[in-house]
């Protein structure tokens, strides 16, 4: 069975934001992991400064789905000494973590294997008509679970997300059955120049090609109007940050 250190690791999950930072920045974005997953209660990050860690701490949270159990960070900055001390917020004890994803796996364990020896468009296929089929919007939140509608747990366990959770949720999902996602945040936009909510979805590698593919609005309107869209065929109602 995979742990919660084993989905942490960029050699096992697809981490795009990782692999664009320098090496000083890959460094500071490992220790920071590593000791999330290992829930320390604070993380000393030296050589550094708060808007770095700000900024890596958002690039993992994109990258690593199985970070659920962690709903923000504080952080101490001492300038002098060109350090940061963080201080995660854990969701979760590291006991109930692990039992969440270990019961992740085993609800979901059916629709991964069924990916097996497939192509990539019949395992994206399989996955966004999962979404479509077990996971409703969820107006609440589940703020009685810590706001978990936000992460993966909600969406694969409770049947019920927000776009943040369910987009979270199908990557872990993808990284699972070797399809390469990228969580993609902005703002919907019902006409032209009308800027609405803030909004994330994923953009997939398919066959060797990029597509945008919204599960939060297929599911709702049980459709495919938002699988596999070009770059150009997305911003007619999205506008990226």
């Amino acid at each position: 069975m995979k742990d919660l250190i084993y989905f942490s690791k960029p050699e096992n999950v697809y981490c795009y934001h990782y692999e664009r930072l320098g090496k000083k920045e890959q460094k500071l974005y490992r220790k920071l992991v590593d000791s999330m997953f290992r829930f320390q209660p604070s993380i000393t990050l030296r050589g550094t400064g708060r808007e770095t860690v700000e900024e890596i701490y958002e690039k993992l949270k994109c990258d690593l789905p199985a970070a659920f159990f962690d709903e923000g960070i504080e952080m101490v900055w001492y300038p002098v000494l060109h350090k940061v001390k963080v201080m995660p917020r854990y969701r979760f004890s590291r006991k109930d973590a692990e039992n969440i994803l270990a019961e992740v796996l085993k609800r979901t364990e059916q629709l991964t294997e069924s990916c097996r020896n497939r192509t990539d468009l019949e395992k994206e296929n399989l996955i966004h008509d999962w979404f479509c089929a077990n996971v409703i919007y969820d107006d609440n939140y589940m703020q009685k679970m810590g706001g978990s509608s936000f992460e993966l747990a909600a969406p694969l366990l409770w049947g019920r997300g927000v776009c943040s959770g369910i987009s979270k949720a199908a990557k872990f999902l993808f990284d699972q059955v070797g399809i390469r996602s990228i969580l993609m945040l902005g703002r919907t936009r019902d006409r032209p120049g009308a800027v609405g909510e803030e909004h994330c979805w994923l953009m997939v590698k398919i066959d060797g090609q990029r597509y945008h593919l919204d599960l939060t609005f297929d599911m709702t309107t049980k459709t495919k109007r938002y699988f596999n869209l070009t770059d150009q065929q997305i911003l007619e109602d999205r506008v990226l940050i």
